[in-house]
Formats: structure tokens, sequence, C-alpha cells
């Protein structure tokens, strides 16, 4: 594939070349309203200090975290269930740990996503933190997603 003369497959293939995966499962996404947590955000952080896993993103009028099951009611205890917006059990987290280059690498997440599409796998979220790309997906999926992907790195590793 080409995108005005640069060759997007040989820099994907270079980034993920060098890319460790790991999946996390049981998972639970919850989307909160902005107000429940501003002023509770230091007792959430203390609960989830020595989480297992634990993504907090920030969104205009709202906050999704991404926390194993067990801190479910502790969560709950501290906001109160009436200020969850949504919430999704039974989801998985595949994060891929990428070189420092994918931070100047255009096309990754789009050729990742594409493939996994593809596939038939939804993403229910996507989340970058410096080299890390996590992915949040149905858990039943997760691993059909994560054997994608690591055939796919197995792949670009033998050429």
């Amino acid at each position: 594939m080409r995108f005005e003369g640069k060759p997007i497959e040989k820099n994907v293939y270079i980034v993920l070349k060098d890319t460790n995966l790991e999946l996390i499962t049981d998972l639970i996404m919850m989307t909160i309203s902005k107000e429940a947590i501003i002023s509770r955000l230091d007792e959430i952080m203390k609960l989830v200090s020595n989480a297992r896993f634990f993504q907090l993103t920030q969104g205009v009028k709202t906050f999704t975290f991404i926390l194993p099951r067990e801190l479910y009611k502790g969560i709950i205890d501290i906001i109160g269930i009436w200020n969850v917006i949504e919430m999704l059990n039974n989801q998985a987290a595949i994060v891929m740990i990428n070189p420092p280059r994918i931070m100047t690498t255009p096309g990754i997440v789009a050729y990742i996503t594409t493939l996994l599409a593809f596939n038939g796998i939804n993403i229910t979220q996507i989340i970058s933190c410096y080299i890390d790309t996590v992915l949040v997906l149905n858990e039943e999926d997760s691993y059909k997603a994560f054997y994608i992907l690591r055939e796919l790195i197995t792949k670009f590793r033998k050429h």
C-alpha cells in the first residue's frame, strides 16, 4: 500500500516486528460522569494503586475507567451506581508494547484496526500511552485478536 509515495507497510513492519503483546482479561469498562469523579479522584487512585490493570481516560463530559472486575464494588462504593452512564462487562485488553519509533511512524493503529475489523473484531476502546497501545475489546474476541496480532508480529520477525 502506498500513499503519496511512502511505503506504509515497510514502516509498519519496522515497528511491529519489535512489538510485544500482553493479554489482560476479566475487565470492566465504566463510563462515569465527570462531576462524580473530580471530587473523589484521591479515593479512586488509592483504591486502584495496586491494581493489576487500570486505565483512566478523560473525555469532555465523562471519564472512562477500565479496571479489573474485582475492583468494581470498591469503585461503586466511592462514586455511586447512579453516576455510571454505561458499563461493559467481560472486556479484555491487548497491550501492545511498541518500540519508541511508534511515536513518529504513521499508520500503525490504522493497520492494526483494519486487520482486526476485516476479521470481524470490534474494538471497544483504543488508548495510547507513550509506547503502549491498548486495545480494549470483548473478552470473547480478545483471544482471536491476540492470535491474529501474534501471528502478524511473528511473520514480520521472520522477514
